[in-house]
């Protein structure tokens, strides 16, 4: 599955580098776990952002979504589709990989969102005392963790409206493939 997101143009780009329009996805163009890659809507100017940390560890990174201002990329990356998923953080050129929300085991931090005023973001998690997902809010470098609100079932894609006074996000309704979209006020 590609996951892509475009984004504004960044108020002050490396020299050489022109990242407006810039789509980030995830691919499994090397046939090992994903990684994210970006490149210009016309296909163009493809370019790997992430890999493997270290020879030894295979990682799988999806779920990108670019930053407001186009100068950072939140992401999950875990070794695997279910266990030990984290929030992390890079910036537009792949430098500074951050983990902001760590994964153990069977409790996972996923689906990272900006907010549209760049100045935190949302995302997926399963903590006790729940067992299910419900959305959380944290600060762009990880602060301020907290649960914004616990449904009966799995929160999906946590996203804020444009003016930042609802959320929407999508759930299953009787089967993983049958889900519903919904929205609710942050509080």
């Amino acid at each position: 599955a590609v996951v892509a997101a475009t984004l504004a143009a960044p108020a002050a780009a490396a020299a050489g580098t022109n990242a407006n329009g810039q789509i980030v996805f995830s691919s499994f163009r090397d046939g090992r776990a994903g990684d994210l890659w970006s490149m210009s809507p016309d296909g163009r100017d493809l370019r790997k952002l992430t890999g493997d940390p270290e020879p030894a560890v295979t990682v799988n990174d999806a779920q990108a979504d670019w930053s407001p201002d186009g100068r950072a990329i939140a992401f999950r990356r875990g070794p695997g589709a279910t266990v030990d998923l984290s929030v992390w953080r890079m910036a537009w050129d792949a430098s500074g990989q951050t983990l902001l929300s760590p994964g153990t085991g069977a409790l996972n931090s996923t689906m990272p969102s900006w907010a549209p005023d760049g100045g935190s973001l949302l995302f997926r998690a399963n903590r006790p005392p729940f067992a299910d997902t419900d959305v959380w809010a944290m600060g762009t470098d990880g602060s301020d963790q907290r649960r914004l609100f616990h449904l009966d079932g799995q929160e999906l894609y946590p996203s804020w409206s444009p003016d930042m006074t609802r959320i929407a996000f999508t759930t299953p309704l009787t089967t993983a493939q049958r889900r519903g979209v919904f929205t609710v006020a942050p509080d």
